[in-house]
């Protein structure tokens, strides 16, 4: 038994180095990422406490301009509060709003990069999202306190979050994309 752990052990640290330090290519992050689609059709199935948790802790570990984290997001689940703000939101689907610091360089930029860590994450737990900033001004103006946005904080984004019906798909449900040689050029 004395040998087995010991060629166990030297097995694991034989292949330490190739797991933990080095940088192999794995396309299943880029490729899901180019697959993910805006969901605009949700169930009124709710969405499980553990998911949004998790959700959550991808906005939190988001990376900052010096590490500065300068946001707080409020979870909305009251299908009232929701429909002020987003209109057309079911109930069993949440809203989060992504709100910064009024003060600070970079703070609309990085709020931006937890708001789509957020989305990312919650399509990748098989729910959908559906990131939202046309309605920040009405909400600064007529709703923080309502749901708890901190003072000298201000909304930047939503995301709404909810199970896809099923007979929805990317095909079907996304907007039109414009080529990708509208947007890139190499010189």
């Amino acid at each position: 038994m004395k040998r087995k752990i010991s060629l166990g052990l030297l097995i694991a640290l034989s292949l330490f180095p190739l797991t933990v330090f080095s940088q192999s290519r794995n396309e299943a992050i880029a490729n899901f990422i180019s697959s993910v689609y805006s969901t605009k059709l949700y169930t009124d199935i709710p969405v499980e406490t553990k998911d949004i948790d998790m959700i959550l802790k991808c906005g939190i570990k988001t990376p900052s301009a010096r590490n500065s984290q300068p946001w707080h997001f409020t979870v909305i689940k009251d299908v009232q509060t929701m429909k002020k703000i987003i209109p057309d939101t079911l109930e069993g689907s949440v809203l989060i709003v992504v709100s910064g610091l009024e003060q600070g360089n970079g703070v609309v930029f990085d709020c931006g990069l937890a708001t789509e860590n957020m989305y990312l994450a919650a399509q990748a737990l098989g729910l959908g999202s559906h990131i939202y900033t046309g309605p920040i001004a009405n909400l600064n103006q007529n709703y923080k306190s309502l749901i708890g946005i901190p003072v000298g904080y201000t909304g930047v984004s939503i995301i709404k979050i909810g199970n896809i019906k099923n007979d929805v798909d990317s095909v079907s449900s996304a907007s039109p994309r414009k080529s990708d040689s509208e947007f890139v050029n190499y010189e």
